[in-house]
């Protein structure tokens, strides 16, 4: 089964990457939940097989996020990619207060 496209435009995490240090303090999800609000639309999120705590991390706040919207998930193993997808559609009418820079492809927040 392929994954469903949903829009033109899909936003793809496959990099998401906290220090040890700062880990378990909820400041993963606050970043996740502050990239969905700023780029709200169909979401792909990508892990490797080998990492499970990722998986752990994303089933659980992509549940927070999705809640009543589109959400599929699919483990490719080929070339392309090998490990789970998970794909859902991200329209809060909430607004964070988000501070971050954009430059190129990448999206740096930071946290005080």
């Amino acid at each position: 089964m392929l994954l469903v496209r949903l829009a033109d435009k899909t936003n793809v995490i496959s990099d998401f990457f906290i220090m040890r240090k700062f880990r378990r303090q909820g400041i993963g999800k606050q970043v996740a939940h502050r990239l969905f609000e700023k780029h709200k639309g169909v979401w792909e999120v990508k892990q490797t097989n080998e990492n499970t705590p990722a998986y752990a991390f994303w089933k659980k706040v992509i549940s927070e996020v999705a809640k009543e919207s589109f959400y599929q998930e699919e483990i490719l193993e080929g070339d392309l990619w090998d490990g789970a997808v998970l794909v859902f559609q991200y329209n809060n009418k909430k607004t964070l207060d988000a501070s971050l820079i954009e430059e190129e492809n990448t999206v740096h927040f930071f946290i005080s």
